[in-house]
C-alpha cells in the first residue's frame, strides 16, 4: 500500500504480467468496517476493532476484485506502471458508486483478456507500438529558409516581380528548419569544402 495525498494506493502485480491498481479515500477501511458494522458513523472508542474490521474487509474486497481468494504482491505505484492501465493500451478503470471509500479500479489488458468473458471469434487487435516505434519510418518533407538580411516594412510591401535586392550575406547566415506543421529548430550555414551543411543551434 502507498498514500499518496489522502489516499490510499495498492498495485497487485501477478507472475504471468496481470496487474491491478485500487485508489480509495485515506480511511476507506474504517468506513467499510463502519458500514459493515451498521455504526452509521466510526465512533469515538473501538477504534481497534473497527481498524481489524476494516483491513479484513479491504482484503475481501480486493480479492473480490483480483478474481481470487490469493492476492499476488503488492508493489509502489511507480509513473510507468500507470501507463500500463490506459485504455489505449488495453486496459480498463472504472469508479465503484455506493461503497463507502470512493473506491477507483484499474486493470491492464493481459488482467482483462485471462478474466473477462469474450468472443473467441473475435480476431485480436494487434498490441500498440511505442510512440517512437510507430513514428521513425515516416518521413516528412523538411524545409530551410535562409536569413539574408532585413529591409523596412514599407520596403517590402513595394517590392516587384524581378527586382534585385542586394543583402549583407553573413559567411554564416541563420537557417530556419520548418516542416508543414511548423518551425522545427533553427541552425546556421557553415561551410564544409563544396556543400552546405547547416549546424543546428
Amino acid at each position: 500500500m502507498e498514500r499518496i495525498g489522502g489516499r490510499q494506493n495498492w498495485c497487485f502485480s501477478a507472475p504471468d504480467g496481470a496487474a491491478m491498481w485500487i485508489s480509495a479515500e485515506a480511511d476507506a477501511g474504517r468506513s467499510l468496517a463502519a458500514s459493515a458494522l451498521d455504526l452509521g458513523a466510526v465512533p469515538g472508542h473501538g477504534l481497534d476493532l473497527v481498524g481489524e474490521v476494516g483491513k479484513r474487509c479491504l482484503a475481501a474486497l480486493q480479492a473480490c476484485l483480483w478474481g481470487s481468494a490469493e492476492l499476488p504482491g503488492t508493489g509502489d505505484l511507480l509513473p510507468d506502471r500507470l501507463e500500463a492501465f490506459e485504455p489505449r493500451r488495453g486496459g480498463l478503470a472504472w469508479r465503484i458508486s455506493h461503497l463507502p471509500g470512493d473506491f477507483q479500479v484499474a486493470v491492464n489488458d493481459i488482467w482483462c483478456a485471462a478474466r473477462l468473458p469474450h468472443d473467441q471469434a473475435v480476431v485480436p487487435r494487434p498490441r500498440l507500438v511505442e510512440r517512437r516505434t510507430a513514428v521513425i519510418p515516416t518521413r516528412v518533407r523538411v524545409g530551410a529558409t535562409i536569413e539574408l538580411g532585413s529591409i523596412e516594412l514599407l520596403d517590402s510591401l513595394q517590392l516587384r516581380t524581378g527586382e534585385v535586392l542586394l543583402t549583407e550575406v553573413s559567411r554564416q547566415p541563420g537557417v530556419m528548419l520548418s516542416t508543414p506543421s511548423g518551425c522545427l529548430r533553427t541552425g546556421r550555414i557553415v561551410p564544409d569544402r563544396a556543400r552546405r551543411t547547416i549546424m543546428l543551434d
